[in-house]
């Protein structure tokens, strides 16, 4: 009797074993047109996220949801490869009371490169950097630089349309006024984003 430990081991090798066969179709293919040098790209997407805040002082950590909206503009200065900026509009819950803890805005400039192949996937990755400027429930705000990555997948739906997710994870630090002195807050956020995008 083959044990399930040995039916999981022969599965994960025939996985790989598929994915290093359709490796060599990964050249070149459908995508080239929408991503190659002078093309302009205009993205809408919406996301979901989890984050987490490190407060100066403070015995446990605090976790917050928030949701954004996120406008963002490339050009592919050569193939495959976006730079461009966004801006962000951000909505934060507290996750004991559910009561809204923020508003956010973001501006950003990015950079993403595009794994070109023969098919309608198109995977990509990137990096991003900018500023956030932060409006608190408590009666305070805060300006902070945000840096991060991003990692997604594109699926061309037209000559000219795409759908996208995307996972980004983003930093940033800034001192946070409670009404006795400034005390430090680092944030860490881990957000999934769903979007729509036009190229011209």
């Amino acid at each position: 009797m083959i044990s399930r430990k040995k039916m999981g081991i022969a599965g994960l090798c025939a996985v790989l074993i598929l994915a290093l066969s359709a490796a060599p179709s990964f050249a070149q293919g459908s995508a080239e047109e929408t991503h190659d040098q002078g093309s302009v790209r205009l993205a809408l997407s919406g996301s979901f996220s989890v984050d987490t805040l490190a407060i100066e002082g403070a015995q446990a950590d605090m976790t917050f949801y928030q949701i954004q909206l996120l406008l963002s503009a490339g050009y592919f200065a050569i193939d495959a490869l976006e730079v461009g900026i966004g801006a962000g509009l951000t909505r934060s819950w507290d996750d004991e009371d559910g009561s809204e803890a923020s508003m956010m805005l973001t501006a950003e400039a990015f950079i993403k490169y595009y794994l070109i192949n023969e098919s309608q996937v198109v995977p990509y990755l990137g990096v991003l950097g900018g500023l956030g400027f932060y409006e608190f429930g408590y009666g305070t705000d805060a300006t902070s630089y945000v840096v991060g990555g991003m990692v997604g997948v594109e699926i061309l739906v037209g000559e000219a349309t795409s759908v996208f997710v995307e996972y980004r994870g983003t930093y940033t630090s800034y001192d946070f006024d409670f009404g006795f002195g400034d005390i430090g807050v680092e944030q860490w956020t881990n957000a999934g984003l769903v979007g729509v995008a036009t190229y011209f």
